[in-house]
């Protein structure tokens, strides 16, 4: 049976790679080429086929609406949207691994608010909490966002934003939304350390990552939110000034990536609780800044945004072998004359590390949106004529 592999949101290749006597494809497509352009591409899942599910939004005369696509059926905008709520706005929208469950954002007076889409029970509006005490003073909600939905559809995660009574002071709230409850404010694992926004959660939405706050030291640092733990900081890397924020967390909850000031500058990272927070360097050239996004489940490919001496860019990092940009990884498989001309603007990766995408611009300078398929047994096996290559190119190792 295929088994969909969970990838973020948006790309695509095509070249060969030799290893001994094996061969093996690599293959680049442009995702408008089998998606109309005028459809903005927020997330997908994959298969071991391609694309399997896109999702995100279109403009229509009724509104930007969202879509469903597969193969199947292309891309399908969902019935009984609430129109006049999106007709000036355009918030992302995610997917559960099986397509059946969506979470998004609708703005009505300025207001966003978070909702659910299923395919059996269609919009659905939790109650937010109304208010909260800190510091001797009410909070209210304001207005609330999503961030992500859980593989399995059950979770959906995101932040409210709170004022306080005297309309003088404003907190922000980390939530999680399951099936069955309206929606929880992330507690930190002590009362001086709020979860702030939280930002991804595992497969199954029991574990969640995002930024939290201390009150106590005025400190933005990572954290990993369990039912048993709250929300625990993860700390931030050595040097500069200290800073953190988790942008992903693997199936299992166990592995998690982001970004944290460094003494270079700010730097992409990869926790586990046995090693605690490693940085992954940056691009040669140009600033030092590097923000990651995404990561294979093993921990082993790491993805995101770095900068080199033509601005910022999408990058890959692989265990072993450092980070290089988007543009060398491809040209390395060959892929030169495919992807001249083109620009990336980010890179994401599948929880299977089999594929990655992003959005960038094409030879024409047109936004478009780009998917890579790195063909088993996967990409630390396919780069090894390019090793040396890719050691050499890695920064401050």
């Amino acid at each position: 049976m295929i088994q969909p592999s969970r990838i973020g949101k948006a790309a695509a290749v095509s070249a060969a790679i030799s290893l001994t006597t094996v061969t093996y494809s690599y293959t680049f497509t442009n995702l408008n080429d089998i998606i109309d352009s005028s459809y903005t591409i927020n997330d997908l899942v994959t298969s071991d086929q391609g694309p399997d599910i896109i999702v995100g939004r279109t403009q229509t005369p009724q509104g930007n609406l969202i879509y469903k696509w597969t193969p199947s059926t292309g891309a399908i905008v969902l019935p009984n949207q609430d129109a006049p709520l999106y007709a000036s706005s355009s918030p992302s929208v995610y997917t559960s691994d099986d397509g059946n469950t969506l979470a998004s954002e609708a703005f009505d007076g300025g207001q966003s608010s978070t909702y659910r889409w299923s395919a059996n029970n269609g919009f659905n509006y939790p109650t937010i909490p109304s208010s909260f005490m800190h510091n001797g003073q009410w909070y209210g909600a304001q207005e609330n966002g999503s961030s992500d939905i859980s593989g399995d559809g059950s979770t959906i995660v995101g932040s409210i934003f709170t004022v306080n009574q005297f309309q003088d002071d404003y907190l922000n709230r980390a939530y999680r939304w399951t099936a069955h409850n309206d929606k929880e404010l992330l507690n930190g694992a002590d009362s001086n350390y709020f979860c702030s926004f939280a930002f991804d959660t595992s497969h199954d939405g029991s574990v969640i990552v995002g930024r939290g706050f201390n009150t106590n030291n005025n400190q933005n640092t990572a954290y990993r939110w369990t039912s048993q733990t709250g929300g625990v900081s993860l700390g931030d890397l050595d040097g500069g000034s200290i800073y953190s924020h988790a942008s992903a967390v693997s199936s299992d909850g166990n592995i998690v990536t982001g970004s944290s000031k460094s003494e270079l500058g700010l730097e992409a990272f990869i926790w586990t609780e046995n090693d605690g927070m490693i940085g992954l360097g940056d691009l040669d050239g140009g600033q030092y800044n590097s923000h990651a996004y995404d990561l294979s489940d093993d921990g082993n490919i790491v993805t995101g945004i770095g900068y080199n001496d033509d601005g910022s860019t999408g990058f890959v990092w692989i265990t072993d072998q450092g980070m290089m940009s988007v543009r060398e990884l491809l040209e390395a498989q060959g892929l030169a004359d495919q992807i001249d001309g083109w620009s990336f603007d980010n890179a994401y990766v599948s929880d299977d590390g089999n594929w990655l995408w992003g959005r960038g611009n094409d030879a024409n300078n047109s936004e478009t949106y780009w998917f890579a398929q790195v063909p088993e047994p996967g990409m630390s096996l396919l780069l090894g004529t390019a090793a040396g290559l890719l050691v050499m190119r890695r920064k401050r190792a």
